[in-house]
């Protein structure tokens, strides 16, 4: 994903005020996964906090850029990608989590409600994938981020699979 892209997931006020130093701050070289995560799970707290920049309110001892600076530069800051034991119980949120969502699909396709056990059984392991993350790439992040990266794409995801189910029983 380019810098610039990844800078217009900001307010614009924000990008007005900080764009120079944020891309500076990216520098030329490849993003990981991780720290293209910590910028957007950035943009979506700037956005969430009305009538302040978060980054600024988290260092408001320094003075603008540098307050913004100082932050991403701590937040983009990891010894490890993700620790083992949150890789663990992330992966076993994630077959748990599918064989449980799978299982109720096959007991309510069985008692005849179909196009609900299809439900389960194709959004289990989309739902299992999306909690997961909430113990790996998201773990850092405040509980309103969360809410939206995890949250925003399972609530997209169930109403186009359901509506696409509510169309495929009608025919």
């Amino acid at each position: 994903m380019r810098r610039e892209h990844l800078l217009r997931l900001y307010p614009r006020a924000w990008r007005d005020r900080y764009g120079e130093e944020f891309l500076a701050l990216l520098g030329d070289g490849r993003l990981s996964m991780r720290n293209v995560v910590d910028v957007m799970a950035g943009a979506v707290d700037a956005r969430l906090v009305s009538g302040r920049s978060a980054f600024a309110a988290a260092r408001s001892d320094l003075e603008g850029g540098a307050a913004v600076l100082q932050t991403l530069k701590e937040a983009c800051r990891h010894p490890e990608p993700v620790d083992p034991r949150d890789a663990r119980i992330g992966a076993a949120v994630m077959i748990g989590l599918t064989a449980f969502l799978t299982l109720i699909g096959v007991i309510v396709d069985k008692l005849g409600y179909v196009p609900a056990g299809q439900f389960f059984i194709y959004f289990g392991f989309f739902v299992a994938l999306q909690a997961s993350l909430l113990f790996t790439l998201f773990k850092r992040q405040p509980a309103r981020v969360k809410a939206v990266l995890a949250g925003g794409p399972l609530v997209m995801v169930a109403i186009i699979l359901g509506a696409s189910m509510w169309v495929a029983s009608l025919n």
